[in-house]
């Protein structure tokens, strides 16, 4: 089985995730125990440890640092998105209020209105001259 692997570009160079672009012939579990023996949270950390104080980071962990980045940004985009649906949801069932106290109100003063010229009419109509 050929598996090509993918290319990630960070600062301008590329990438590739296993050796250059060599065939693998690699069973499956093979395959998902190499992955997660490079790819680990602890790596992660360590090389952005590493930035933090200036010393030399290889190709590979600046990957990683970019993913973590990237996933941080899009946890923080996807919780204030949440947040401003909320307010919108808020906002929206404040206004619903709003008009159905208002509906409430001018139905009344139709139906006010309406039984007292009614009554009027009637009044006018059946009074004796």
């Amino acid at each position: 089985m050929k598996i090509t692997p993918p290319v990630y570009a960070v600062d301008g160079e590329k990438i590739l995730e296993n050796e250059a672009t060599r065939e693998h012939s690699v069973n499956a579990s093979d395959d998902i125990s190499h992955h997660e023996e490079n790819i680990s949270p602890v790596s992660a950390l360590s090389a952005a440890a590493a930035a933090s104080t200036g010393q030399s980071v290889s190709s590979v962990e600046r990957v990683l640092i970019s993913i973590h980045d990237l996933l941080e940004a899009k946890l923080r985009s996807d919780a204030q998105r949440r947040h401003e649906m909320d307010r919108d949801k808020q906002l929206m069932n404040e206004w619903l209020v709003a008009a159905a106290a208002i509906d409430r109100i001018c139905f009344i003063a139709l139906a006010v209105l309406l039984i007292a010229g009614s009554g009027m009419i009637l009044i006018v109509l059946f009074l004796p001259r």
